[in-house]
């Protein structure tokens, strides 16, 4: 303040004002992973800002923008991260139940049931018949997975897991499942590869999210370049 009692004037960092402006952009991260490089952006912008604007003292003004863009950044960014994890560890886990409940579908000889859970490209064309409209059901009927599976007679443990995604196809889960005793089979085990998806489903306004086997073994590689 002036001798005469006037505030001097104090200039706006414009960085500061950037700060804020890049942490409120920093809620696009919630949209994906694409856009998780703006809260870092925000961030960074955020401590360059409150650098600026204590260099020099008190001659300018901006801190609590830089302030509110800092926290926008890391809390958006946290969000976006935190939010993809569990979102993902959810995915997993719905394709590791799939995957069990359709080799269980089938053991137990629920044909129907078991064809319903299948995507219309789970199974090489190859099985059709010449000539002839196959249904689901005929169709896996005749899959030399079937009467693998349909052969561990008996109650078996049947455990899965996940041995990763398709390359740049992070939605396709490749599933593992494993069925052991199973007499007559290597080492008493039978171990059945797939790929299973969630399917997003409107009925009657709402969203559902339908898991599906979308690819069974058959004469192409399960996976691309495999």
């Amino acid at each position: 303040m002036s001798s005469e009692g006037v505030e001097e004037y104090r200039p706006v960092s414009w960085l500061a004002v950037a700060a804020a402006v890049g942490g409120c952009a920093s809620a696009v991260a919630l949209i994906g992973p694409l856009f998780w490089a703006v809260p870092l952006l925000g961030v960074l912008l955020a401590l360059v800002a409150l650098a600026d604007v204590g260099r020099d003292g008190d001659r300018r003004v901006g801190r609590f923008a830089a302030l509110a863009g800092l926290f926008l950044a890391v809390g958006f960014g946290a969000q976006a991260v935190g939010s993809h994890l569990v979102n993902r560890w959810v995915a997993r886990q719905r394709a590791i139940a799939t995957a069990r409940h359709w080799v269980t579908t089938v053991q137990r000889g629920n044909l129907d049931d078991a064809a319903a859970m299948l995507a219309p490209s789970a199974i090489d064309r190859g099985l059709a018949m010449p000539g002839k409209e196959d249904t689901p059901s005929q169709l896996l009927e005749r899959h030399p997975v079937y009467g693998q599976i349909r052969r561990c007679g008996g109650e078996p443990s049947v455990t899965a897991t996940i041995e990763g995604t398709v390359p740049n196809e992070p939605d396709l889960w490749i599933a593992a499942v494993r069925l052991a005793p199973c007499p007559g089979a290597v080492d008493d085990t039978i171990s059945v590869r797939m790929l299973v998806r969630s399917q997003r489903l409107v009925r009657k306004g709402r969203v559902y999210d339908a898991w599906q086997v979308v690819r069974l073994p058959g004469s192409q590689p399960l996976v691309p370049n495999e």
